[in-house]
């Protein structure tokens, strides 16, 4: 089961992905690199983290989506902003931030 007590060890949760144990590398070529780890939760809900990596780049870009459930009403977004949670039920090239990723992880922190 996983504990996470506060917003710092929710950050390094996050940032420390490549401990997930859940990874998958789809996408390669001669050019980029690709690899997904992905989190799955207790109540559903998923964290995928991008990583891709470029021949032209020394540092990879990092994206992070959350992928709510069904049923699953969290929306982080003030109701007059034009977003819905419907921008968390599938995987977005955008990704995420990470804090929004934390707040969930917060609020939700009796449920995962």
């Amino acid at each position: 089961m996983l504990i996470l007590k506060n917003k710092a060890e929710r950050e390094a949760f996050l940032k420390n992905f490549h401990e997930w144990s859940d990874k998958f590398e789809p996408i390669r070529n001669e050019h980029m690199k690709m690899v997904f780890y992905r989190y799955k939760f207790k109540n559903g809900a998923y964290v995928y983290v991008t990583e891709c990596t470029q021949a032209n780049r020394t540092l990879p870009n990092v994206r992070y989506n959350l992928i709510l459930p069904d049923g699953d009403n969290y929306n982080p977004y003030d109701q007059n902003s034009g977003h819905s949670n419907a921008e968390f039920r599938s995987y977005t090239l955008e990704g995420c931030g990470m804090g929004i990723i934390v707040d969930y992880l917060t609020k939700r922190r009796t449920e995962i």
